[in-house]
């Protein structure tokens, strides 16, 4: 999904209606294509129908799962503004070194506090 596509899935219900009505009259003027438009139309259908049953799935899961699933909507939703805002290429890469960091953020941790336990370990010479 681009990164408009997915930005639009975020939107608040209310403002869908306000967002297909510009659409249409974009499409009018021959600014967008009408494909787009009903393609726009046939997504917030689809997001509107399954958006219960999704809520049900996500509910039912482990807070650990729930957690893992929000950082991956965060990185697809981060890396869908950046492509907007600085494009495709930019987008990737600041999301594959974000991804680096949060990767090896718990073994830098852990290397951290076992520098410290073997400092606090540590006689005293002399």
């Amino acid at each position: 999904m681009t990164g408009p596509g997915l930005l639009l899935l975020l939107l608040p219900d209310e403002v869908l209606a306000l967002v297909l009505a510009v659409g249409f009259v974009a499409a009018m003027l021959g600014l967008v294509a009408w494909r787009t438009i009903f393609g726009f139309v046939a997504l917030f259908a689809v997001a509107t129908a399954l958006a219960p049953v999704v809520a049900d799935f996500v509910a039912g899961l482990d807070a650990w799962v729930q957690l893992l699933l929000l950082t991956f909507l965060g990185l697809a939703v981060l890396r869908g503004v950046l492509a907007l805002v600085l494009g495709g290429g930019v987008a990737d890469h600041a999301v594959g070194q974000l991804t680096y960091v949060l990767l090896t953020l718990p073994f830098r941790m852990a290397r951290g506090l076992v520098r410290v336990a073997a400092a606090s370990l540590r006689l005293p010479r002399g």
